[in-house]
């Protein structure tokens, strides 16, 4: 059953570093962008977010609705950006192994063993 546990452990470990490597080496998450939200729907977000940085997004359906989104970013990576923007719909965003960023309710996230 230890073994198990560890196992499981390192799978999670590995699949966590996999995705915060792919998450580091897209360059367009570099780019700054200013985002300024009042009351906005998770796809409207999105839908700017994208047209600003040219990233791609998948938004999974969530059983509850995402919290409408007020942000004011100025001169922030694309990477704050999502990592804000998700934050403050109650959702957390990963990218794929195509590089597209699936943004997911964080009642949905699997549990991080620290």
């Amino acid at each position: 059953m230890k073994k198990l546990i560890r196992n499981l452990a390192l799978v999670a470990v590995a699949t966590t570093a996999l995705a915060a490597s792919a998450f580091a080496q897209n360059p367009a998450l570099e780019k700054r962008v200013d985002l300024h939200l009042k009351g906005a729907d998770m796809m409207a977000a999105v839908r700017l977010l994208s047209a600003n940085t040219g990233l791609k997004f998948v938004v999974e359906p969530a059983e509850n609705r995402y919290s409408r989104i007020d942000l004011s970013l100025e001169d922030v990576s694309a990477a704050d950006a999502i990592r804000y923007l998700t934050q403050a719909a109650g959702a957390y965003a990963e990218p794929d192994e195509n590089g597209v960023f699936v943004i997911r309710p964080l009642s949905a996230r699997p549990n991080r063993i620290a």
